[in-house]
């Protein structure tokens, strides 16, 4: 496909620089220098943005594994102190269990078989239980709450060594226990009697020290008693039988429990974490024992549900207790107090520890963890902030030099630039071979300014001999062109001739045979028209005895009509005669009517006899009218029919008078139709012959057409190539005339 000069190359440059050829060399050469200041800043700020989020995820994965192990640490240490406190008040609690039993023993011992009396117990059903009456050594229970009230079997132990105790009285076969007698004082600083504990929890798990008591074996586990926390020991009470009626509560408090209850609430786990101790079992399961700075103790908190709606206390606890006691797990939940704006996260290690039923919890904001994470993230800020700082100013360092260096290489070039714009559009004057540069010359910029010199130079003088080339190709091709001009207008004359006669030759011979064919078709139409001209003279005379004949018979059938027409009159006066009959013998019915009605019964059949008569007589004069009725439409129509047979009388006798006319006619045409048959072959034998010389001339007039023919090709063709290198050489000197050069 054709194109400008240097459109290939200029399309290959194009799609190897793409949108960079609408910028100048100086713009190129700034941007460059700019691109490569900018990069090593926009590397070294990806990198270590990079390297921020990198070593912000390990230092979160490193602080949330220093995070369980530091609330592991805190759950371990406070699980010993636990331990500590449970070696230390054991012994003291057995020992007053021991101390509590004897104590009942040497009283003379419980019975139950007193008679029924009535507690008031909150939460029971109508707020009332009753039990039989509890005897020590026969002596009854007092039922007063007030210390004031001195209860023998449980004050001596508490006087003497400084540990409480509830008695509790079976109720029933499932048994629910009672709190008969107690020396634990309630939250308003009575006695802890009248409480109910049952054999069961709400959910229908068992209540442990009830049930070990039931099995006859004693508990031991953590209490809140009256708002207070207590080591307690329970063991069963049985009666003579070995039956378990009942149950012994032992309970230690004192320094230990309070500085340990304290020591918890003072710990601060992290930034703003606590311990959290709830119970794990029975009717305390999910109840608070030590709660954030003890705002909560005593809450139940077990179906208490996080941020996400899942009951997290419930599951940790039963977890918990589904392994090891002592076995320390992290867990993570969502949780939002009132006033936060949203949900955070909570970290915590907890386990079971078992002594005391107790679920130890240790928990902070997972935030508090993070601080470090914060602090690195704002140092690597700090770094991206100064990173950026220095890297302006490099950029602007950068584009300085880069302008300053631009400029100096660019001028060279623009004029090197506008060197090329002037050779590009034709101009070469002036172009001369430039002086050599040094040998060591290394300065790209002249190197292309000599070469660019000498090139054009040589251009010049190549333009030079072009031109004068082509001046004497243009006169030569001029010179062909006319010649063969002369030499086809010649054969064009001879080929336009010998087509015209040959085309009058072909129209003679044409029309000669199309003469004796019309010549023919003449003759055959005149013996044909004889034939039918004779054929139409017989059937005329056919035609002539069939109209004579119909006016004969057409005169007979108007006679006829004439005689139907007599007939119809004669039968019109019958007619009126029968009228008047009728007319008479109806007036005769009357009168015979009247008379017969004159003569009464001897006259009804006479009268019967006249009324038929009478309506024989309408009858008749009804037919009477309908026969004469017909009888005028039949005289009407037999009238017009006579009239219209002797118009088509007169009408056939017309059209006999003009078939004998054109029956003349015919035999006159016969006889010159026959005249012309001679004269007609004489003249389609003369056509004949013409047409057949018509046809010789053009058969030799075709054949030197076709020699003309070839002849015109052959001058045409040099026509065409003498026409072409005139085309050709005037491009080239219209493209050489574009260039300027020195005479």
């Amino acid at each position: 496909m054709e194109g400008r000069p240097g459109s290939s190359f200029e399309g290959s440059i194009g799609a190897g620089e793409g949108g960079l050829r609408r910028f100048g060399l100086r713009t190129k050469l700034v941007a460059l220098a700019l691109a490569a200041a900018a990069l090593p800043v926009l590397a070294f700020v990806t990198l270590t943005a990079a390297g921020r989020r990198s070593a912000s995820r390990e230092i979160a994965v490193e602080l949330d594994a220093v995070a369980r192990m530091n609330l592991g640490q805190y759950v371990r240490d406070l699980y010993a102190a636990c331990g500590t406190v449970d070696a230390l008040l054991a012994p003291r609690l057995w020992q007053g269990q021991s101390q509590l039993q004897l104590a009942l023993r040497n009283a003379g011992g419980l019975s139950w078989d007193g008679p029924l009396v009535r507690w008031e117990v909150p939460g029971a059903p109508g707020g009332l239980v009753a039990a039989p009456q509890v005897r020590v050594g026969g002596r009854p229970l007092s039922r007063e709450r007030s210390f004031q009230v001195p209860e023998p079997a449980v004050d001596a132990l508490a006087r003497d060594s400084a540990i409480l105790a509830i008695l509790y009285q079976r109720l029933d076969e499932r048994g629910d226990m009672l709190a008969v007698a107690s020396s634990v004082p309630a939250e308003d600083g009575s006695r802890l009697t009248g409480s109910l504990l049952p054999a069961a929890t709400a959910d229908g798990s068992p209540e442990p020290s009830v049930a070990r008591a039931l099995a006859g074996s004693g508990h031991r586990a953590m209490a809140r008693l009256g708002g207070r926390m207590y080591l307690t020991s329970t063991e069963p009470i049985r009666d003579e039988s070995g039956r378990v009626t009942g149950m012994a509560l032992a309970a230690v408090g004192g320094r230990e429990l309070d500085g340990l209850y304290r020591s918890i609430v003072e710990t601060k786990v992290g930034e703003r974490g606590y311990f959290a101790i709830l119970g794990a079992k029975g009717r305390q399961r999910g109840v608070y024992f030590v709660s954030k700075a003890g705002s909560r103790d005593g809450e139940d908190i077990w179906d208490l549900r996080d941020a996400e709606g899942r009951p997290f206390v419930k599951e940790m606890i039963d977890e918990a207790l589904r392994r090891e006691p002592g076995t320390i797990r992290h867990n993570r939940y969502a949780w939002r107090n009132p006033d936060d704006p949203e949900a955070w996260t909570r970290v915590v290690a907890d386990t079971y520890f078992k002594p005391w039923d107790w679920y130890v919890n240790a928990g902070t904001n997972e935030s508090d963890f993070l601080g470090a994470s914060l602090r690195t993230e704002a140092a690597f800020d700090a770094i991206l902030r100064r990173a950026a700082l220095g890297g302006a100013i490099a950029f602007a360092l950068a584009a300085s030099i880069a302008l300053l260096l631009a400029r100096r290489l660019a001028r060279p070039l623009a004029a090197l630039l506008e060197e090329t714009a002037r050779l590009g559009r034709g101009d070469l004057r002036g172009a001369t071979v430039p002086p050599p540069l040094p040998a060591r010359s290394r300065d790209e910029t002249r190197l292309l300014s000599y070469a660019f010199g000498s090139m054009a130079a040589a251009f010049a003088s190549l333009v030079r001999q072009v031109q004068r080339s082509g001046i004497q190709v243009v006169a030569s091709a001029t010179r062909i062109d006319a010649s063969a001009r002369q030499l086809e207008d010649s054969v064009a004359h001879q080929a336009a001739t010998t087509p015209q006669v040959s085309a009058s030759a072909r129209q003679i011979s044409a029309t000669s045979r199309h003469l004796a064919e019309t010549v023919d078709a003449v003759a055959s139409v005149a013996a044909a028209t004889a034939a039918r001209a004779a054929d139409g003279r017989s059937a005329l005379s056919q035609m002539d005895g069939s109209v004579r004949l119909i006016s004969s018979s057409s005169a007979s059938v108007s006679r006829r009509l004439s005689a139907i027409s007599e007939r119809a009159r004669s039968i019109s006066s019958l007619v009126t005669t029968i009228s008047r009959v009728a007319e008479r013998t109806n007036l005769l019915s009357l009168n015979a009517s009247i008379e017969a009605e004159k003569a009464g019964e001897q006259g009804r059949g006479f009268a019967v006899v006249a009324r038929e008569i009478r309506r024989l007589a309408d009858q008749t004069a009804a037919a009477t009218v309908d026969i004469e009725r017909t009888v005028r439409d039949v005289l009407a129509s037999v009238a017009s029919g006579v009239l219209e047979m002797d118009k088509f009388v007169d009408e056939v006798r017309v059209a006999t008078a003009d078939v004998e006319r054109l029956g003349a006619l015919l035999a006159s045409i016969v006889e010159d139709v026959a005249g012309l048959t001679p004269r007609i072959d004489s003249v389609s034998s003369g056509t004949r012959e013409q047409a057949e010389g018509a046809a010789q001339i053009s058969e030799a007039m075709s054949l030197l057409d076709r020699t003309a023919a070839a002849s015109r090709d052959t001058l045409a063709e040099f026509r065409g190539a003498a026409e072409s290198l005139g085309v050709a050489v005037a491009s080239l000197r219209a493209e050489v005339e574009r260039l300027r050069v020195d005479p």
